[in-house]
Parts: structure tokens; sequence; C-alpha cells
């Protein structure tokens, strides 16, 4: 008679979400969520990519290609599904993405890239500087991060962007935003995180 209570409790009582796991980028992706009513969704698209896909609060929408998970590859704006050609933001590394290597607690990479869009293309430096491995907790999930410090310097643009590697996804999670016009950081808090399957 007990078991049968508990088997009866047992499926009286709503699933319990799983916390999402890198294999997640392979299956249905991981869905992501931002106090400013950005939602994004990650996948891996192979070849050492993975697309983000952002839809913002005002229907605003974009897809990103992170080599590794964290570093911008391409960036470009859709309109009603189509790709806006005219928006393609390209960087270009000295090596394949998947040749690239991960980021390590305390360490620092330095890359010669090359920014390219519709209207110009020019040489860039990056410098990806890693802290200490510190716990945080989006939504109902916590995570062990390595968080980061971008920096993207040419003769004409130069930007920073605070980032979160979360090694148990395989991405990176913008956590901050400056550059030369806007010297005071934008800042960005991910409210939600659930595995899409």
């Amino acid at each position: 008679m007990l078991l049968r209570s508990v088997l009866i409790f047992l499926a009286a009582t709503p699933a319990v979400a799983k916390c999402p796991v890198k294999d997640d980028l392979f299956a249905g992706g991981i869905e992501v969520r931002w106090d400013d009513d950005t939602v994004e969704v990650y996948r891996d698209i192979g070849g050492g990519l993975v697309q983000t896909e952002s839809v913002y609060g005002d229907g605003y929408v974009s897809r990103l290609k992170l080599a590794k998970g964290v570093y911008v590859a391409e960036l470009v704006d859709l309109n009603d599904g189509v790709l806006d050609l005219d928006s393609v933001v390209m960087y270009r590394y000295p090596m394949a993405a998947e040749d690239m290597p991960l980021p390590e607690a305390n360490g620092q990479w330095r890359v010669h890239t090359t920014y390219t869009d519709t209207y110009e293309s020019y040489k860039e430096t990056q410098t990806h500087i890693w802290g200490a491995e510190q716990t945080v907790t989006y939504g109902d999930c916590t995570y062990a991060v390595i968080p980061g410090r971008l920096e993207y310097r040419s003769d004409h643009y130069n930007h920073d962007e605070g980032i979160h590697y979360v090694s148990e996804l395989g991405i990176g999670l913008l956590t901050s935003y400056k550059d030369d016009e806007y010297p005071e950081p934008d800042i960005y808090t991910v409210t939600g995180i659930r595995a899409l399957r």
C-alpha cells in the first residue's frame, strides 16, 4: 500500500526541469532570457561554431555565429526571417574556429583579426582576458563560470565586452558592453535559462 501511494504521488508531481548542459546545444538548443526581454537560442552548427538567434523586446532579430561559443565570427540582422545581407559583419581569425583556444581561468589570449562589413574592412587586435572561476546563478540554474573582458582595438573603432564563459554549456554570455562613444558600460543580466527539447 505504501509503495502504491508513493507511485501515485510521484505521478502527480510535476517534472522538475533539468538545467541545460552542453549536449543540449546539439539537440533542441539552449534558450537564455535577459532582463531587457531579449530571448536568445544557442545551437551548435558544427565546424567549431555556435549559432545564436536573438529576439529583442522591440521585435528586432539578429543571428550571431560564435567560434567555440565565445568569439564573434559573424553577425547579421534578420527581417521577417530573411537575412539582411547589407547588415553582415564578419571577423576573420588567423585559424579555423575549431582550432581557437577555449577560455581558461586567469588566462589571456591576444589575436589579430580582420573586421569586415558592407562599407569597410580593417585590421584589429583582440585581447581576451579571463579571471578566476566563480559561481553564478541564472534563474534556477547555477554554474561555474570564467568571467572575461574582451577588448577590441583598431584605428577605426574600440569596444569592450564583458563575458561569462560557462564551460558546462560551451557558450559565453554577454554581461556588459562599452565603446568609445559610450564609455559607461551597458550591463546585461540573465533571468532564466532552459534546454529546448
